[in-house]
């Protein structure tokens, strides 16, 4: 049998009752397979230089395992239930059977110890071995389910490896979100599902053991060294109860703000654990002294459950409102329950001239969004791609000597603004992000992709707020060729 050892989902730090399947696409997401094709329930010295391996009674022990035959067996626990691992090979010298109760497996191997707890066994003359399986991945955007296969062959203690990270990236797409007139929507963009199947096969084998895993999610960001939880999402995982500490928001800045008058929205995870309960947005509306002005508490649509999502605002609040805490809950018959931590969202300031909009995919699948309002320069260049020689038949009527071949152009623009030190928190992650659009408002929400300029980003720290300064590339223009 195939046992699986170690697996990518995670406990809640304070609730070991609830678990998270969303794991990182962009990270090693590993699986531990080990064989064990027999159960060992002690390991004991024998007295006379061998050790007498006990296994939970199995019908085929005494057809595959004989006089002569060599096992690896590995034991985790001594008799007290203290650590005590080790894992070697034997020669078989007989076997002794009770039936329905166990076996005797006596080896020539002299054991270390008196007497090791429970464990396993491998049959090393099963030859060929390996494994041999599917990776499911579901495309969000489809719903097409595609199966991948993949094949595995383990060491003499029968650990496999699989980390699946490397077949999910295909399934995601980069594109900037074109629709806000919604309270909350999938994004099928940048997250997805898969599981796994497995097969163990070797030579002469009749009864192939099949296993499966339960389904997983994947969404496209990543978690950085120390983090809580690994590669796994759950702290911004919501659960149908309250948790400590509260699930966050998929997004860079410790405050988002909201520029009236363009698009914008938060992201999060809306996992299928809240299948039946009806979610709420609430939004509260304060003044500059922090005074609660107002508090809208609109209920989401549950046709969006099971990915990450997009959370749209209101967008008229009540005059004098400078920040907006926003929040999920649902009620759960009794009582008010919070489900994701509370967000301060700012109303920016809006200029009405030389806005460069951006829109960025960041660091945890989300996006976000920055208004650049000062020392917006815009320029092109170009160069030639080559040039044609060539010697004319007769000077006195020729004007030239060589063509161009072709002109490369490109338009580029700096973009900047002077920010506070959270601001930049979020703002910096443009330089990592994989995808950045400027919003072109040729139509509504319309964006172009752009390219951040290597050492384009800077930024000079002034006390409590910085400089930023963005170089972006617009796509090449195409040109006439000669």
């Amino acid at each position: 049998m195939i046992e699986v050892i170690t697996r990518p989902e995670r406990e809640q730090i304070n609730n070991v009752a609830l678990e998270s399947f969303w794991v990182s696409a962009r990270q090693p997401c590993i699986f531990k397979l080990q064989r064990r094709d027999y159960t060992v329930i002690s390991c004991n010295a024998d007295g006379f230089g061998n050790t007498v391996v006990k296994a939970n009674y199995d019908a085929n022990i005494p057809l595959e395992i004989l006089a002569g035959d060599q096992i690896y067996f590995a034991s985790e626990l001594d008799s007290d239930g203290a650590p005590n691992y080790y894992g070697v090979v034997g020669t078989v010298v007989s076997v002794t059977t009770t039936v329905g109760v166990e076996h005797l497996i006596y080896t020539s191997y002299p054991i270390e110890a008196a007497s090791t707890g429970a464990g396993y066994l491998n049959v090393v003359k099963r030859a060929n071995y390996y494994l041999s399986g599917t990776i499911n991945v579901t495309d969000s955007n489809t719903a097409i389910q595609h199966e991948i296969p993949y094949k595995l062959k383990g060491g003499i203690d029968g650990t496999m490896i699989l980390d699946t990270s490397d077949f999910l990236t295909a399934y995601l797409v980069k594109e900037a979100p074109t629709d806000y007139a919604f309270i909350n929507k999938l994004n099928k963009n940048v997250y997805g599902k898969f599981n796994l199947v497995f097969r163990e096969h070797w030579t002469g084998d009749t009864n192939i053991d099949v296993g499966d895993l339960s389904q997983y999610n994947f969404v496209d960001g990543v978690k950085q060294i120390g983090e809580l939880y690994g590669q796994n999402f759950c702290d911004y995982h919501m659960f149908p109860i309250a948790v400590d500490p509260l699930p966050k928001w998929l997004t860079d800045f410790p405050s988002p703000t909201f520029f009236a008058g363009f698009p914008f929205c938060i992201s999060f995870i809306y996992p299928n654990d809240m299948t039946g309960e009806t979610l709420r947005r609430n939004e509260v509306e304060k003044n500059q002294s922090g005074a609660t002005l107002s508090t809208v508490q609109t209920n989401m649509p549950d046709s969006e459950i099971g990915g990450v999502n997009r959370l749209a605002l209101t967008e008229t609040y009540t005059s004098g409102t400078k920040t907006i805490d926003l929040f999920i809950d649902y009620n759960d018959g009794v009582d008010d329950v919070q489900l994701l931590e509370t967000i301060t969202v700012k109303l920016g300031t809006v200029c009405t001239k030389n806005n460069v909009y951006l829109c960025w995919i960041n660091s945890r699948g989300g996006y976000d969004y920055w208004l650049f309002d000062k020392n917006q320069i815009v320029g092109f260049s170009s160069k030639s791609v080559g040039e044609l020689n060539s010697d004319p038949t007769d000077l006195a009527t020729q004007n030239f000597r060589s063509t161009s071949i072709r002109m490369e152009s490109v338009e580029r623009i700096i973009c900047g603004a002077t920010v506070s030190i959270d601001d930049f928190t979020g703002i910096k992650g443009i330089e990592r992000s994989p995808a950045v659009y400027v919003f072109t408002g040729v139509s509504s929400y319309t964006w172009k992709r752009m390219k951040v300029i290597p050492k384009g980003f800077q930024y000079q720290k002034r006390g409590v707020t910085v400089d930023v300064s963005i170089e972006l590339e617009y796509p090449e223009i195409y040109t006439v060729s000669n």
